[in-house]
């Protein structure tokens, strides 16, 4: 059986506009950081806007040239053998 949040709804709503992150998040509700997938939706459930939480793997605020958010780390080059 699950355990109770030790948190509520409430509490959630105002940690979310006010944090940085989902660690942040967390700090705030005073719970370890971690299973963010959980948190995630719960903020969905609750119709919460979170667009200024970066995902997991984006660097906050870096955009490529065309705006699109990129995501760190960068993708690596293919590996090619050299021939001798």
């Amino acid at each position: 059986m699950p355990r109770a949040r030790s948190w509520t709804d409430e509490q959630l709503a105002e940690a979310v506009p006010v944090s940085k992150t989902l660690s942040e998040v967390c700090k705030r509700l005073g719970i370890r950081p971690g299973k963010y997938d959980f948190l995630r939706a719960h903020i969905a459930r609750l119709g919460l806007d979170a667009t200024h939480i970066p995902r997991s793997g984006e660097v906050p605020g870096s955009t490529d040239a065309r705006g699109t958010p990129t995501s760190w780390p960068p993708p690596w080059p293919r590996a090619t053998r050299s021939r001798r």
